[in-house]
């Protein structure tokens, strides 16, 4: 004997801890939006109390049957094939995302001009034992936030009753929600950055919170000049569509403003925001990871790949309910893993080229010596600098200053530098020099090169990879141009 048994009322109260926080419960409601072809969401929260919020679209519109379906748990299995633009999956998105905010959410919809809404009450639900939808009449529709700005077509849902966003007063529950508000519109700006940007082939979307239109935040800088991007490369996946990969390595911070440096790095910082950029239908689910193929390291983090996959590939990445984590299939992953150290390589080179001088190791004040396996800095004795020093000291003199150059090096900060130049390279900064002691340092070396360089030009090219000439190169120019002037 068979019998059929209904879902829980409990089911709902469960629903509401699947993991969803206040940025990406939002975000799952403007997919929704987006997949109806909306061009212009609108999210408003007025400054009232208790704390209500609303999203707006100009989206297609939905039927009062459609709205009823809507509420259904999972109405939609997530292998049945879903058109292109399509950004949900499970069918839960729209009441999980939202009960993990509110206990009451308000679905109203105008379809050529035709207006419908209902709400479902999580304490109506847990009163009468029942899944009671409540079908609203006109005036009940009227009295709904946001409702007067429904068109003829567009979608409204309304979030009340926001116990998770409620803090102990009103002042503090206003305060919350504004923090809230700023971040998520920080967290929309990146998740939908290729929407709110003109993409070839898609129209553009406009996002807006409480009236400030959002800013697409796109993590890969790909318009700045010093930016490398590679080609695009397709996977062809038998029966699901292609998989594309481009990797780009961001540009060193000695070529950005720290402003662009800041938003390249966000909140979280360059070392977390390195790897993998995946996009479904153009919408970014994850980021700053490398599928444990590699770890996180400082001298890939200037390193981000872009990877984009259909939603014919849900299921073969394991995309979650909240689509905020994923996992390559078997094939694109060995794919991965053997491309990621041709993809890090860039970012390695950026960090690495800037240390690199010149062959001819006399004019260099530090030396790298290399002996087996192990790499060691000594100061050059052989610098024009320290010989020209040297020279005035008698042989007990010279003795202690090759110690103390001895001391030096060997006091030389390996591990401070390293988790400096990992962390905050853009605060590093060599010791200031005035110009008096710029015009000896010049003094001391420009005889030495002048016996090994016949023309000025390549003098200055040696003086601008070389510390502390490339610093002070300005200064050092003129000062060289004008000891030759006074020569001629």
């Amino acid at each position: 004997m068979q019998k059929e048994i209904q879902p829980s009322t409990n089911l709902a109260f469960s629903m509401r801890d699947m993991g969803y926080d206040f940025e990406t419960a939002l975000a799952d409601i403007v997919d929704n939006s987006l997949a109806a072809n909306a061009n212009l969401i609108k999210i408003i929260s007025p400054p009232r109390y208790p704390p209500q919020l609303c999203i707006l679209d100009n989206g297609e519109g939905m039927s009062q049957d459609e709205i009823t379906e809507a509420f259904k748990l999972a109405v939609k299995a997530p292998e049945v094939a879903r058109k292109k633009m399509d950004l949900g999956r499970f069918g839960l998105g729209m009441k999980t995302a939202s009960w993990s905010q509110c206990r009451r959410l308000t679905l109203a919809s105008s379809r050529n001009g035709v207006k419908s809404a209902a709400t479902l009450d999580l304490d109506s639900i847990k009163e009468k034992g029942k899944w009671i939808l409540d079908v609203l009449d006109d005036n009940e529709m009227e009295s709904l936030l946001g409702f007067e700005e429904l068109g003829h077509n567009g979608t409204l849902i309304v979030w009340d009753k926001m116990d998770r966003v409620e803090q102990g007063s009103e002042a503090e529950t206003k305060s919350h929600l504004a923090g809230l508000l700023s971040d998520a519109a920080n967290h929309l700006e990146l998740v939908f950055h290729r929407f709110l940007e003109l993409e070839q082939g898609y129209l553009k979307a406009k996002i807006l919170i409480n009236e400030n239109e959002l800013k697409p935040s796109n993590p890969f800088f790909a318009k700045h000049p010093a930016t490398q991007q590679t080609s695009i490369e397709t996977i062809p996946i038998s029966g699901k569509g292609n998989v594309t990969i481009q990797a780009f390595t961001l540009p060193h911070h000695n070529k950005v403003t720290r402003a662009e440096w800041d938003q390249m790095a966000r909140k979280e910082g360059h070392l977390k925001n390195q790897g993998f950029y995946l996009y479904r239908e153009r919408r970014l689910i994850l980021w700053g990871t490398w599928f444990r193929l590699v770890r996180q390291q400082d001298l890939f983090k200037l390193a981000r790949v872009k990877i984009d996959i259909p939603n014919t590939m849900d299921e073969d990445w394991q995309i979650n309910i909240m689509k905020s984590s994923a996992r390559p299939p078997k094939a694109i992953a060995e794919r991965l893993r053997g491309l990621v150290d041709t993809l890090g390589a860039p970012s390695k080179r950026v960090y690495k080229n800037r240390g690199v001088a010149i062959d001819n190791q006399e004019f260099t004040l530090w030396q790298k010596i290399k002996a087996q396996d192990t790499i060691s800095y000594r100061i050059n004795a052989a610098h024009p600098v320290i010989k020209s020093l040297e020279s005035e000291l008698n042989s007990s003199q010279k003795k202690q200053f090759s110690n103390v150059l001895e001391v030096i090096a060997a006091g030389l900060p390996v591990d401070s530098l390293y988790s400096d130049i990992g962390s905050s390279p853009e605060r590093i900064e060599l010791a200031k020099m005035n110009e008096c002691d710029v015009r000896l340092a010049v003094e001391k070396i420009l005889p030495t090169l002048k016996d090994v360089y016949e023309d000025i030009d390549a003098i200055l090219e040696i003086m601008k990879l070389t510390e502390p000439y490339r610093s002070n190169f300005g200064l050092v120019e003129n000062l060289v141009r004008g000891c030759v002037d006074v020569e001629k």
